[in-house]
C-alpha cells in the first residue's frame, strides 16, 4: 500500500512539474507594451534596460559605450513542482548571465548570438525569434522570449546600431572623439532616421577606408573623415573624381560631404564622405 501511494505521489510530481507553469506567457503577437520595458541607467558610459514578463521573469541588457560590449542577465522563477505548490519547499529565482555577440542590430533587424556564461548554452536570436508559438509557451526561456526586442530597445537608447559586427553611434555622440583623434583618418558611416551613425572603431589605415568606399555604389559604404581634405581624398579613391555637396549646409543634423563622381563628371555615387564643419 505504501509503495503504491509513493508511486502515485511521484507520478503527480512529474505531471505537475511539466504541466503547471506560470501564467501570462506571450505568443506570436508580442508588442512593446507586453515587454514592460524600463530604462534603468543611461549616461556617457553605460546604458542598461529591462524587460519583465507577466509571470515575473526579468531580462536585463547592458551596453558599455566605451567598449561597445553588450551583456544580458536573466532572472527567472524556478520551475514549480508539487512540493513548492504545497509549501513544502519555497519557489526561488535563478539568475543567468549571458555574453552577447551582435552581427546586426539595425532598427527592427536583429541578428545576435547569446551564450550562457555558466553552461555555454547558445541562443541564436533574430528579428523573428520572439514570434514563437508553442503549446507550452511559458517553457520558452526569457532570453529567447524577449532577447530580440530588448536588444533593439537598448540600441534605441544608446543611439547605436550594429552592422556586420560594427557598432556605430549617432554622430553627435562621437564627434568630439573624432575631433580629438590624431591617429586615424576614417570611420565607417551610415544614414539612419535622418541621422549619421559612425562606427566606434576607426579604419586602421587609409587604404582600408578606400577599399570600403570603393566596394560598391551604395550609401551603406560611406565614411566619416577627420578633415575636409581627407573626405575629398576618400571620394576620389573610387574614380579619381569627386563632388563637394554643400546642400543643407548649416542646417542642424547635416554635415558637409563629398561624393565619388562618375567619369562623365555629372553622375555622383550614392556613397558619402562626410567631415566635421571647420576641419
Amino acid at each position: 500500500m505504501t509503495k503504491k501511494f509513493l508511486s502515485i505521489l511521484l507520478s503527480l510530481v512529474l505531471i505537475l512539474t511539466v504541466v503547471i507553469q506560470p501564467t501570462g506567457a506571450t505568443d506570436s503577437t508580442n508588442t512593446d507594451s507586453e515587454f514592460n520595458f524600463e530604462l534603468l541607467q543611461k549616461d556617457d558610459n553605460i546604458v542598461k534596460v529591462k524587460a519583465t514578463r507577466d509571470n515575473g521573469d526579468e531580462l536585463y541588457a547592458t551596453m558599455d559605450k566605451n567598449t561597445s560590449e553588450v551583456t544580458m542577465e536573466a532572472v527567472e522563477k524556478q520551475q514549480q513542482n508539487l512540493f513548492s505548490i504545497l509549501g513544502v519547499t519555497e519557489g526561488g529565482y535563478e539568475t543567468t548571465l549571458y555574453t552577447v555577440d551582435i552581427e546586426t542590430l539595425d532598427g527592427p533587424i536583429v541578428d545576435a548570438t547569446i551564450t550562457s556564461v555558466d553552461t555555454g548554452e547558445v541562443f541564436k536570436i533574430s528579428d523573428n525569434v520572439d514570434r514563437v508559438s508553442a503549446q507550452l509557451p511559458a517553457l520558452i526561456p526569457v532570453v529567447q522570449w524577449g532577447g530580440s526586442a530588448l536588444l533593439a530597445w537598448l540600441a534605441s537608447h544608446a543611439l547605436s546600431m550594429t552592422i556586420a559586427g560594427i557598432t556605430a553611434y549617432v554622430i553627435t555622440d562621437i564627434a568630439a572623439d573624432i575631433k580629438k583623434n590624431k591617429q586615424y583618418n576614417y570611420w565607417p558611416a551610415w544614414i539612419r532616421k535622418n541621422d549619421i551613425y559612425v562606427g566606434g572603431e576607426a579604419f586602421k589605415s587609409d587604404r582600408d577606408a578606400f577599399d570600403w568606399i570603393k566596394k560598391k555604389n551604395s550609401g551603406e559604404n560611406s565614411v566619416f573623415a577627420r578633415t575636409s581634405s581627407k573626405a575629398d581624398q576618400a571620394a576620389r579613391a573610387v574614380t579619381g573624381l569627386s563632388k563637394y555637396n554643400s546642400e543643407h549646409q548649416g542646417v542642424e543634423g547635416h554635415y558637409p560631404h563629398y561624393h565619388p563622381l562618375e567619369p562623365d563628371r555629372i553622375t555622383q555615387f550614392k556613397n558619402h564622405a562626410w567631415f566635421l564643419n571647420g576641419t
